[in-house]
């Protein structure tokens, strides 16, 4: 069993693992790209819905396509 003060010493800041700095930066960062990336899936997910245009069918087609293959093939890992 781990000793919960490891856990509590990671979180200590000194001059050698500066986690807490570390963890808040991974932190900012991970929010502002979901955040980012969300805005440009509505939007293009707007376009896509009620805009018609030329090789709309095909876009949405490739869309699933591309979207399928993470889920399979994780089921093929699995």
């Amino acid at each position: 069993m781990v000793d919960p003060q490891l856990y509590r010493m990671l979180f200590e800041p000194d001059t050698v693992s500066q986690f807490p700095i570390w963890f808040k930066n991974t932190l900012v960062i991970v929010i502002s790209l979901c955040l980012i990336s969300t805005s440009f899936v509505l939007m293009v997910s707007y376009a896509m819905s009620c805009m018609r245009f030329k090789g709309r069918k095909a876009l949405m087609n490739i869309a699933v396509m591309l979207q399928l293959f993470p889920g399979f093939l994780s089921m093929i890992a699995i």
